[in-house]
């Protein structure tokens, strides 16, 4: 039987606001169940790559990217919409292995709580 659970992906920076984009600064992806589930997660120090990898698979538009790219560097999380529909953009389990992310155990991360 195929997994069937989608998911909605948030972004958001952590680390020191100060450091900038490049130094310091961390890309936190929480991948959200649309129904019951388990959430994943992920934490890159290289956060471009992931980026890229993750607008790779929305097929997005160089100001979709920039769009994201500006919500983030506002210190706001993203969440990955989808530019035809408006709704956010649902990713697959076997998406969610390729960009490396890794189920959450058990509940939450207390600082993620609120995102769910």
């Amino acid at each position: 039987m195929e997994n069937t659970t989608q998911f909605t992906l948030q972004l958001r920076f952590v680390g020191k606001p100060s450091e900038g984009l490049s130094g310091g600064r961390e890309l936190e992806v929480l991948a959200l169940p649309t129904n019951a589930g388990q959430p994943f997660h992920g934490r890159f120090q290289q956060w471009e790559p992931v980026f890229e990898d993750i607008c790779g698979l929305m097929s997005s538009s160089p100001f979709h990217r920039k769009a994201i790219q500006r919500t983030l560097a506002a210190g706001l999380d993203a969440h990955m919409i989808n530019r035809e529909t408006g709704d956010k953009h649902i990713f697959s389990s076997d998406e969610l292995a390729a960009l490396s992310l890794k189920p959450v155990n058990g509940m939450l991360p207390s600082d993620l709580s609120n995102a769910a």
